[in-house]
């Protein structure tokens, strides 16, 4: 009976997807003009700041995951995973995969160690919810530089999404009753950390079993492949976008909505529609696009889904999680901005992207370095520094009350 009910629901599923692709072409073909139009600005917007901005990103984290490089730092943020989200085994890995890839990566990986049985279904949905993380050069340098034209505003994007994403694994630990167990570890209880941090570098690699050069050129197809999907989203999105409003003019007839269906939809176009609106106040755009990455849109999800439908992992908690971690940046956002703006205020005016003279090289960059976020770089460096730190105290106090017990 449950295969017969499964199959009905399937079909019917099968069916309206297929109705609304047809609806779909014979609009395209009744409105041929603004449907053009809006692909050619998804386009435009893809090429403009996606493209240049992601792809020396996408394949240098390629050159990292295949060096054995993201594994070996997921080993050494395993003990503050342990202690902060209550995982277990590889978890630091796959939130590594989510820090430096940006989502879909952690989905990936969570299906990946799932697969191996790393974790349990339950334990999987949490890491799959935890590590969906925005990549840091769309927050900073697409976000902030290219939509805002303020890294200050892009810098403080991603620390929200980065608090909230905390919290959310908070509370989902909370509410899984995760407990903790400092005997659980990757490799031995007694090995230095470091050590098991070159050993999975190595293990990876001989995963790989690639060569630098042949690293190199895979790296440099898949990112131009990864970035074409992006720009093929952002455009099937677009005239999806933009049917929706021809379709119903009287809900359309005030931008908010467009925005709003924008921002379920497809992340970058949601963001830059909230950054275009001239009516809204610059606390109240940067709040809805918090809330928009956390969302992250439903192109992601779907892409997220692709990766986890032949496993275990359940589609709803997801979905709960990302309404979850929308809402959590929301009201980051909203707490957090006057301090940050207080304490940033001074140098909001130089980290405005205005002219093409880059960052690096302006004269007023290299005294003040040490003591402000000036670019991505410093950012994601402090981040991995602080988080990096934390790990390793937690390891030396599990290992020194170990000894002493």
């Amino acid at each position: 009976m449950l295969h017969i009910r499964i199959g009905v629901q399937s079909r019917a599923i099968t069916l309206l997807l297929g109705c609304m692709a047809a609806m779909l072409v014979i609009c395209i073909i009744i409105y041929p003009s603004p449907v053009f139009q809006s692909s050619l600005s998804g386009m435009t917007l893809w090429w403009k700041y996606v493209f240049p901005s992601l792809l020396p990103f996408l394949i240098l984290s390629e050159i990292a995951i295949g060096a054995g490089v993201i594994r070996a730092l997921g080993t050494l943020l395993d003990p503050l995973t342990r202690w902060m989200f209550g995982f277990n085994g590889n978890g630091g890995w796959a939130f590594a995969m989510g820090l430096i890839a940006g989502f879909p990566a952690g989905a990936s990986t969570a299906s990946t160690l799932l697969k191996q049985k790393a974790f349990s279904p339950p334990e999987a949905e949490r890491v799959l919810a935890i590590s969906h993380l925005c990549n840091p050069v769309v927050m900073v340098t697409v976000i902030g530089i290219g939509f805002f034209h303020q890294a200050a505003v892009g810098i403080f994007i991603a620390i929200i999404h980065y608090i909230s994403a905390f919290l959310l694994g908070f509370i989902l630990r909370w509410r899984s009753h995760a407990a903790i167990n400092p005997h659980m570890i990757l490799i031995t209880d007694t090995q230095n950390i470091f050590i098991r941090a070159l050993k999975s570098a190595k293990q990876a690699q001989t995963e790989d079993g690639r060569t630098f050069g042949k690293m190199l050129g895979d790296s440099v197809t898949g990112s131009i492949q990864t970035i074409m999907v992006i720009g093929g989203w952002m455009m099937f999105f677009s005239v999806l976008i933009q049917v929706i409003s021809l379709l119903l003019p009287i809900v359309f007839s005030q931008s908010h909505y467009s925005n709003v269906i924008s921002s379920l939809l497809e992340p970058h176009l949601g963001a830059y529609a909230i950054s275009q609106n001239t009516t809204l106040p610059l606390l109240s755009k940067i709040a809805f696009v918090g809330a928009i990455l956390g969302w992250s849109g439903l192109s992601i999800h779907a892409q997220v889904k692709s990766f986890v439908q032949s496993s275990a992992i359940r589609y709803m908690p997801f979905l709960l999680a990302r309404l979850l971690h929308a809402a959590l940046a929301f009201i980051c956002s909203v707490l957090l901005w006057a301090p940050y703006n207080a304490f940033f205020g001074q140098v909001k005016l130089s980290m405005a992207f205005v002219t093409a003279q880059p960052l690096f090289l302006t004269s007023s960059l290299w005294p003040m370095l040490g003591s402000r976020l000036f670019s991505l770089l410093s950012l994601l460096l402090y981040f991995l520094l602080g988080a990096l730190f934390i790990s390793l105290a937690i390891r030396s106090i599990q290992l020194w009350s170990r000894k002493r017990n």
